[in-house]
């Protein structure tokens, strides 16, 4: 998950093995605001902190980006994914305290990682994204 935000956020990879800087090298802005650092920086920390204290199959960031994929896949509708979560935080307290109340929080995460979408009304009131 640690790859996969460094990817979005268009941070090259050091390799280890060459010593040196994988993709593209490109200077970044030194005009870079504190608001993206801090948005860099903590997409890194949920990606890497744990669900639940022992947890090793999910990070908060992984998990969350489950649920998303979960509710699209199905197809549910924002209102049942919020039920959804409600349900979870009910019975998984613990896992659950550093989550997304709702679907909204849940969309910001994913645009913060490059995962968003724009809507397109079209005039027989299909919607295109």
């Amino acid at each position: 998950m640690h790859d996969l935000v460094l990817d979005a956020l268009g941070v090259p990879q050091i390799d280890s093995t060459l010593g040196g800087i994988m993709g593209d090298t490109t200077e970044f802005d030194s005009d870079q605001t504190n608001v993206e650092v801090e948005k860099f920086y903590k997409l890194i920390d949920d990606s890497q902190q744990e669900l639940y204290p022992g947890c090793k199959n999910f990070s908060k960031l992984s998990f969350i980006s489950h649920l998303v994929h979960i509710k699209c896949l199905g197809k549910l509708n924002n209102k049942t994914f919020d039920m959804f979560l409600d349900l979870l935080r009910e019975a998984f307290l613990e896992a659950m305290v550093n989550l997304p109340k709702s679907y909204y929080e849940a969309e910001k995460l994913m645009k913060e990682l490059g995962l968003g979408y724009e809507k397109y009304d079209c005039p027989n009131n299909c919607t295109l994204y």
